[in-house]
This record gives structure tokens, C-alpha cells and sequence, in this order.
């Protein structure tokens, strides 16, 4: 890996991040709910989590954590922050991604309908932490039939922001 600080954690096809940066541990993305007890353990005393998308399917173990670390903080879209706290049912120390947004060497790309209408993407460190953007179950050509050829036109933009950000390693959320 370009960053030698990213530890990934595989759960299934799933994966989520860890990244110790600035004094800070980052947890980046998130797992289904039957999976959860990985990310639990990873995320109970991280400062911050990065929610890619606020999909159920990537918020597994999210209410354990908060109830574990109430005080970590969580970095979303704006739609992201609404839906999690709909989800957790409760106030979060909430952190509004803001789109070209730079924080501890991360850069944040607000990157709606791929494949979630919230979803955010992340580099650091030349490495992208795409979400489901460039994920694959079978192949990256099925995965992008059934699962993104509805919003190309969000894709498509997507590819056009990134294309320029010197990115050399892309870590998804499946794959």
C-alpha cells in the first residue's frame, strides 16, 4: 500500500479502514449488521469515523460503538448525518463533510447516487477509499450494470473529479 499507517479489515466481502494519523485513529467505512463485532472492536476507541454512505448495509455496529464511545466523532454528508442519526436514534458528535474538504492529510469528495444518494470518497496519502464506486462481487462489469449504470451521470462526474488527484492505490468498500 502507498500508506504504510492503512490497516484494512476484510469481513466477508466487506472492507472498512484503519488509519493512524495526526495522534488521531480513523476508522473509514463500515460493515453489514451481521458482521458487526470486527468493526466494533476496531472502532470503540477510534477519535473519528469516516461513514462513506449512511446505507444500512455500512452501518453495522455503529450503535455499539457510540454506545461503547459515545464521544467519537462522525464525519458525514450532509444526507449522511441526517440518515445516521435516524439510524442510531440519538445526537452524535457530529463532523459535516464539506465537498474539496482537507483535514489531517485526508480529502474529502462528496460523490451522491454511487450508489447511495450520501455517499462520500476520501483520499489520503494517494490512496482513494472509493466506497462502492469501485467495488466488484462478480466483475467490475456486472457490479457497475446492476448496481451504477442507473446514475452514470453521477459516475461519470466522479471519474472526471478524480481523475486529476494523483491517486495510486483505490481501497473499496467491497470487494
Amino acid at each position: 500500500m502507498s500508506a504504510s499507517n492503512i490497516h484494512v479489515h476484510t469481513c466477508e466481502e466487506y472492507n472498512f479502514y484503519e488509519i493512524n494519523t495526526e495522534g488521531k485513529k480513523y476508522i473509514i467505512g463500515g460493515v453489514p449488521d451481521h458482521i458487526k463485532d470486527i468493526y466494533i472492536n476496531a472502532a470503540k476507541d477510534a477519535d473519528r469515523i469516516i461513514l462513506l454512505t449512511s446505507k444500512p448495509e455500512f452501518c453495522g455496529g455503529l450503535i455499539e460503538v457510540l454506545d461503547i464511545n459515545s464521544g467519537v466523532e462522525i464525519f458525514a454528508s450532509s444526507a449522511g448525518l441526517r440518515n445516521i442519526k435516524e439510524i442510531v436514534n440519538r445526537e452524535i458528535n457530529e463532523n459535516l463533510i464539506k465537498d474539496s474538504m482537507e483535514l489531517d492529510g485526508f480529502k474529502f469528495y462528496i460523490t451522491p447516487n454511487i450508489h447511495w444518494v450520501d455517499t462520500v470518497m476520501v483520499s489520503f496519502n494517494e490512496t482513494l477509499f472509493s466506497g462502492e464506486m469501485f467495488s466488484r462481487t462478480d466483475s467490475i462489469e456486472s457490479y457497475y450494470r446492476d448496481n451504477l449504470a442507473v446514475n452514470r451521470g453521477f459516475v461519470k462526474s466522479a471519474l472526471e473529479r478524480l481523475v486529476n488527484e494523483g491517486i495510486g492505490e483505490i481501497l473499496p468498500a467491497i470487494g
